[in-house]
Order: C-alpha cells, then sequence, then structure tokens
C-alpha cells in the first residue's frame, strides 16, 4: 500500500460519525418486540371482524392497470405492487363506491410515489435539497391548477408539471374533487397538501445534515410530513359530502384530525421499524424515543402508550362534536359517518400494515399477535 492510500484510508477512518449514523449504531442488533396493537382499538368497527369494501378485487385490477400506465422503473412498479393499494383504499374506505374508491387509490398512489421520491435513499431527490425543493415548487402549482384554485383557468393548458410528478395519476384526482368539492373544501385540501410540502422539507433537511430531531422537533413536522390530514381533507368526498364549515373549523373536529393523524402516525412508526431500520431511517418516534430512554423495550412502550392516549383522545372528541347535534338533523348522521371513516383509516390503516409486503410483518408474527424482529 502507498503512503498516499494510507493516508487516504486513515482519513476515512477518522471522519466523524454524525448523529444519525450513532443512533443507528446504538440500534443495530437489538431485537425489537412489537405488542399487538389490535386490542387498543377493539371497540372500534374492523378489529374484531374484517371491515371491508366488497370493491376489493376490482379496485386490484384498476390499480394494477394504473401502475402500468405510468412510466416508471420495473423497480418502482415493483414496490408500488407490493402495497397493495387495492386492499389499502377498501380497507382505508370501506363504505365508498368503486368510482370514489378508484379516486383515492389514484391519490394514495400518487403520494407514496412522490413521498419515495424524497424520502427513500433511493429516491431521486432524497440527496439534493435544492431539487427537491423545485419539485416540491412544481408538485404545489401543479396540484393547485387541478383544483381550479390557480391563475391558470384550465388544466389542460398547464405545462408546468414536474417530470416525475405522475400528473396523470393525480390529474384524475384534482379533477374529480374539482367536479365534487366547493371552494371551501378544495382549499381545505390544497392546503393539506401544502402543509405536506412544507413538512417534507423540514424533514429532508434534518436528514441531510444528519441531525437527530428531538420528540418535540419530531411532533413539529411529523403530522405534516406524513400526508394524513391532506387524506383525511378527502374524507368528505369518499361520502359524497358536503359537511358546514362551522363544523370543520369546530375544536372537537379538529380533535378529530389531530388524533387521526397521531394514530395513523405512531402505529406506521411502529409497524414500519423492521423496514426503516433496514433502509437506515431513524426519524420515526420509537428510535428517536430511545435516545431519551436507551431501552428499546422502554421506548417502545412509551410509543405505545402515545397510541392508547390518542385514541381515547378521539373517541372524546367525537362525543363532544356529536353531543353538540341534534340526533334528528340529517347533519348528525354525516358527521357519524365522517367520523367512522376517520376510524377505518386508523383501523384500516393497522390492518393493512400487518399484511402489506411492504413491512414484511407476517413473517415475523407470533402466536399473541406480536411482532418480534432483530433491527
Amino acid at each position: 500500500m502507498t503512503t498516499e492510500s494510507v493516508e487516504i484510508s486513515r482519513t476515512t477512518m477518522l471522519q466523524p460519525i454524525d448523529e444519525r449514523e450513532q443512533l443507528l449504531l446504538k440500534l443495530r442488533g437489538q431485537t425489537a418486540h412489537i405488542p399487538d396493537l389490535r386490542p387498543i382499538f377493539a371497540d372500534w368497527k374492523g378489529v374484531n371482524h374484517r371491515y371491508i369494501s366488497p370493491w376489493v378485487e376490482p379496485l386490484r385490477k384498476k390499480v394494477e392497470e394504473i401502475l402500468y400506465s405510468l412510466k416508471i422503473t420495473d423497480a418502482q412498479r415493483k414496490q408500488m405492487e407490493e402495497l397493495d393499494l387495492g386492499l389499502f383504499a377498501a380497507l382505508w374506505w370501506p363504505e365508498a363506491s368503486l368510482e370514489r374508491l378508484s379516486i383515492l387509490a389514484c391519490f394514495v398512489l400518487w403520494l407514496f410515489i412522490w413521498d419515495d421520491e424524497i424520502d427513500q435513499p433511493t429516491g431521486a431527490y432524497s440527496d439534493n435539497f435544492g431539487a427537491a425543493q423545485t419539485f416540491r415548487d412544481q408538485t404545489l402549482q401543479f396540484v393547485e391548477d387541478c383544483m381550479g384554485l390557480g391563475a391558470v383557468s384550465s388544466h389542460e393548458n398547464y405545462q408546468g408539471c414536474p417530470q416525475n410528478c405522475y400528473d396523470q395519476t393525480f390529474k384524475m384526482v384534482g379533477l374529480a374533487l374539482r367536479a365534487s368539492y366547493n371552494g371551501s373544501q378544495k382549499r381545505r385540501f390544497y392546503n393539506e397538501v401544502a402543509r405536506y410540502m412544507k413538512a417534507s422539507a423540514t424533514e429532508q433537511q434534518a436528514q441531510l445534515h444528519g441531525k437527530v430531531p428531538t420528540i418535540e422537533e419530531y411532533w413539529g413536522f411529523r403530522p405534516g410530513a406524513n400526508a394524513v390530514s391532506a387524506v383525511t381533507a378527502i374524507g368528505e368526498y369518499s361520502m359524497g359530502a358536503c359537511l358546514p364549515q362551522e363544523v370543520m373549523d369546530s375544536d372537537p373536529m379538529r380533535a378529530i384530525w389531530d388524533e387521526t393523524n397521531t394514530i395513523v402516525s405512531v402505529a406506521n412508526d411502529l409497524l414500519s421499524l423492521k423496514k426503516e431500520m433496514r433502509l437506515g431511517c431513524i426519524g420515526s418516534i420509537v428510535p428517536l424515543t430511545f435516545t431519551s430512554t436507551n431501552n428499546l423495550d422502554e421506548a417502545i412502550s412509551l410509543s405505545v402508550g402515545v397510541l392508547a392516549a390518542s385514541k381515547k383522545r378521539f373517541d372524546e372528541a367525537a362525543k363532544e362534536l356529536l353531543a353538540g347535534i341534534p340526533k334528528t338533523e340529517e347533519l348528525y348522521q354525516q358527521v357519524q359517518e365522517f367520523i367512522q371513516v376517520q376510524r377505518s383509516n386508523g383501523v384500516g390503516n393497522l390492518i393493512w400494515s400487518l399484511e402489506t409486503n411492504r413491512y414484511g410483518l407476517s413473517r415475523v408474527e407470533n402466536k399473541d399477535g406480536s411482532h418480534e424482529f432483530t433491527l
């Protein structure tokens, strides 16, 4: 070995390990035991008895057709096929019509593809913040136009679509919402997509700087970066309804949105832990809680406690919201249905996460419904 080679090798060895790598090193090799989360939601529909759309098989075929119409790589297509988004949508919105389910599945597909371009290490913009920001700006402009909210009067005249945004998929969603939603609904949906884009930028900056966010910082960007509120904003579309603005702006309704977000976020963080650690991703509740506890079992237990507490707050908010509406009014039934949609989102996410190949949990499930795996 030459002197120059020795110096390069020595320099490489002496390079400081950033915070994220240090946390990964502490966690790798440890055994994670995730308890069965279903008992937390035992009194919610879909836990003890399967609650799924009867359109699941036609929907799977529809999603497959859409996937093969997209200009994506074979590897990307395989990843999306493993998601089984037909099952995802059928569990999240079991009462929606096939027509509406197709639009909802398109939106979820778009979210997954868009997110993987930035969030996954293999994504086109994962290591380039400037390019990712341009991608976000172009995406928002395109979404705004599709919704009929931008300066361009017709989506057909718009030429600024980001190359990798798979615009045809979102265009179907945008046109459906444009025809179904009123002005306030469209603006609310757009605002949540914009919030998602902004939070994803904050999350990406932390990743690129090798910084481990505190649990407080995590809760600052996670509710936006997970896009759950954007999905909640499409909930009215799933049921073909328009709830009054005063109901949507009420404190208990906002609490329902917040708790739906927390329930989906924490369950996802727990059940995707195996996959995320394999990819070297530590920006989720268990690793970040571990930084304080230095004990993996305790970090998981505390995270499960956050999930259970959120479910309880959801039920309290739902009870308060319904208490303010006379049972004889049609609005009572509509609000009740919207609440059920959010509960189905939470339970559907849980059941889908346990069954999808994306997380590979079926291979590490114990007889008691818990899951055990090595990080």
